[in-house]
C-alpha cells in the first residue's frame, strides 16, 4: 500500500524532507484519513504544525473510492481521530458543503482566519449564516480572510427582493481584509440602498459584476478603507445613474480592471477613475508590456494617448486589421522612449507605416520587429526609401514567419542584422 511504483523502496524508509514532499503534493482529506495513525514517524509528520495549517476537506469526485458511505467513513474518522489532535493548528479551511456539517459544527479552531468555501449553492450558505451557528460565531469574530464561491443564481428573500449575499457577508463580518467572491450569477448593486454594501475594515477585494456602475458603487465610499480592488466587469457602459466618479481615492493602491467585451466608453467612465486613484491622466509607470487588440482602428490620438501614459513600455504589440481614418490629418510626433520589441504581424498596413516612418513615430531603442513580409516590402519600396530607413537600420532579430527571397538592398536596409 505504501509502497512507490517501480521500485522496491518503502515510503516509510525515505528521508523525513522527501517524504514532507511528497506529503506535500497530496495533501488532502482522504491522504489524511489513510496516514494519520499508521505510525509514530507519520503523525509526526502529517500532523505536524507547519503542514497542517492549511486543509483542504474537499472530496476529489474522481477518486474511485468516492461514495456517500466511503465519504460518510473518512469524515467521521477525521472528526474523531485527526481533528481532536489539530484543531488548534489550523488556520485555514478549504471546505465545501458536503465537509461543512461535519467540520465546522464539531470542534473549536481557536486560531483559524482563513476560510475558503467552495462549490456551495446560495440557499445551503445562506442557511450557515442565519440562526446560531459555527460558521456565523467565525465570520463574526475570526475570519480576516474569506473566500467564496457560489455555483447557482442568487437566492431570493421571503419579500422577493434579490439577496446580495455579497452586502450580507459584509454585514455579518467585522474583522474581514481579504474577501474573494465569485458568483455565476453575477452580482449587481445598482438597486441597492449606498449604505448597503460598507466595511471598515476590507482592505482587499478581488470581485465580478455587472456593470461599470457596480464598481463605482463599491468605491463611492462603501468600502472606506479598500487598498487593492481586482475587479471582473461583464459590461463597460454609458449610465443614467448619478453616481460620483471624481472623487480623490488615495487609499486605493491597486485596481485591476478585466472586462472581455468591447466599450466604446474608455475615455469619459474608465479614465476618470483612474484619475481618482492617482494616475494623472492614466498614468501606468510600471507596466512594461502592453498587447492591443480592437475590431475599430487605432488612430494615431490614441498611440500619443499609449506614449504618455506608458513611459516606460518597453514591448507592445497591436491586433487590428482596420485601416486608420485620421491618418492623412495628423501631425503629431511621437515618441516610445523605451520599446525595444514591435509585434505588428497581424495589423492593417497603415499600422506599418504609423511605426517604421520617423517622421510619424521615434523608437529610439528598438531592436526586434515581428512583421509579414508583404506589408513590409511594400511601405519600405522594396526595401529602398528613406522613410523607414533609419528604424530599420537598429534592427537586431527580425521575425517573418512564412517563407520569403530577400531582395538585394534588403540586408543594407536592415544593417544591424
Amino acid at each position: 500500500m505504501y509502497t512507490l511504483n517501480n521500485n522496491d523502496i518503502n515510503i516509510l524508509d525515505l528521508p523525513d524532507e522527501i517524504l514532507l514532499r511528497i506529503l506535500n503534493k497530496l495533501h488532502t482529506i482522504e491522504m489524511l484519513y489513510s496516514l494519520v495513525n499508521v505510525n509514530q514517524r507519520f503523525d509526526r509528520l502529517v500532523l505536524d504544525r507547519f503542514y497542517i495549517h492549511h486543509l483542504d476537506l474537499t472530496i476529489k469526485p474522481l477518486l474511485y473510492h468516492n461514495s456517500s458511505v466511503n465519504n460518510q467513513k473518512i469524515f467521521d474518522g477525521i472528526c474523531t481521530q485527526v481533528l481532536p489532535r489539530i484543531h488548534h493548528k489550523i488556520n485555514k479551511f478549504t471546505i465545501e458543503p458536503l465537509s461543512m456539517k461535519y467540520i465546522l459544527d464539531t470542534i473549536d479552531y481557536s486560531q483559524l482566519n482563513s476560510l475558503s468555501l467552495v462549490n456551495f449553492q446560495s440557499e445551503t450558505l445562506l442557511q450557515h449564516l442565519t440562526g446560531d451557528t459555527i460558521l456565523l460565531r467565525l465570520l463574526n469574530n475570526q475570519i480576516t480572510h474569506l473566500t467564496i464561491d457560489i455555483t447557482d443564481k442568487i437566492s431570493e428573500i421571503p419579500d422577493g427582493n434579490q439577496l446580495n449575499m455579497f452586502a450580507l457577508i459584509l454585514s455579518i463580518n467585522k474583522c474581514l481584509i481579504d474577501l474573494t467572491f465569485t458568483q455565476r450569477t453575477k452580482i449587481s448593486f445598482s438597486n441597492l440602498p449606498s449604505t448597503t454594501c460598507v466595511s471598515s475594515t476590507l482592505t482587499k477585494s478581488n470581485i465580478t459584476v455587472n456593470t461599470f456602475d457596480d464598481c463605482l458603487y463599491l468605491l463611492d465610499g462603501c468600502l472606506q478603507h479598500l487598498s487593492i480592488l481586482i475587479i471582473h466587469i461583464i459590461e463597460i457602459s454609458d449610465s443614467s445613474l448619478n453616481i460620483d466618479n471624481t472623487k480623490n481615492l488615495p487609499k486605493l493602491k491597486c485596481l485591476s480592471l478585466t472586462s472581455y467585451w468591447y466599450t466604446y466608453f474608455y475615455n469619459n467612465r474608465i479614465v476618470p477613475l483612474l484619475r481618482r486613484i492617482g494616475f494623472q491622466g492614466g498614468m501606468f509607470n510600471k507596466v512594461r508590456w502592453l498587447v492591443m487588440l480592437d475590431i475599430r482602428p487605432f488612430e494615431n490620438e490614441l498611440f500619443q494617448v499609449i506614449s504618455h501614459s506608458f513611459p516606460l513600455l518597453q514591448r507592445l504589440s497591436i491586433t487590428n486589421l482596420q485601416s486608420q481614418k485620421n491618418k492623412q490629418n495628423s501631425s503629431t510626433f511621437i515618441t516610445f522612449a523605451h520599446l525595444f520589441e514591435l509585434d505588428l504581424k497581424r495589423t492593417h498596413i497603415d499600422y506599418v507605416v504609423q511605426f517604421l516612418f520617423d517622421k510619424n513615430t521615434s523608437l529610439p531603442r528598438l531592436t526586434q520587429l515581428t512583421i509579414r513580409y508583404e506589408p513590409l516590402a511594400t511601405v519600405t519600396q522594396g526595401f529602398t526609401n528613406d522613410a523607414a530607413h533609419l528604424t530599420c537600420a537598429k534592427i537586431k532579430r527580425l521575425v517573418i514567419q512564412e517563407p520569403f527571397v530577400r531582395p538585394e538592398k534588403f540586408l543594407s536596409y536592415f544593417s544591424s542584422l
